[in-house]
């Protein structure tokens, strides 16, 4: 039973898990490297991107006539959009960072 652990273990955790951090910044930075938390991590981000893009744009005229909600919508979906796309090069950012580590170790 404690090989099978190892094993798991060894399979399911990268290298790097077991290593000390030197900071507490680098330890956030390697757990949001792991694939299944950067992608909970990313998912967060853009929901929230969008959500506060909305909510800005929402608020931002308050006295906005029915004719105007559909130029609000499509400048909101528009922005969020672009922000989306810029967070995502962001997070690709990230995890070459972490290939481009692996390759030269």
């Amino acid at each position: 039973l404690a090989q099978y652990i190892d094993d798991v273990h060894a399979a399911v955790l990268p290298s790097w898990y077991d290593t000390a951090a030197a900071t507490w910044t680098e330890a956030a930075l390697r757990l949001a490297k792991y694939p299944p938390v950067h992608h909970v991590v990313k998912a967060g981000c853009f929901a929230c991107i969008i959500l506060a893009v909305a909510e800005v744009v929402a608020r931002w005229d308050p006295d906005l006539s029915l004719r105007g909600v559909s130029r609000a919508v499509t400048f909101s979906v528009v922005t969020s959009g672009l922000l989306v796309i810029v967070a995502d090069w962001g997070f690709s950012q990230l995890l070459i960072l972490e290939v481009e580590g692996a390759q030269s170790a």
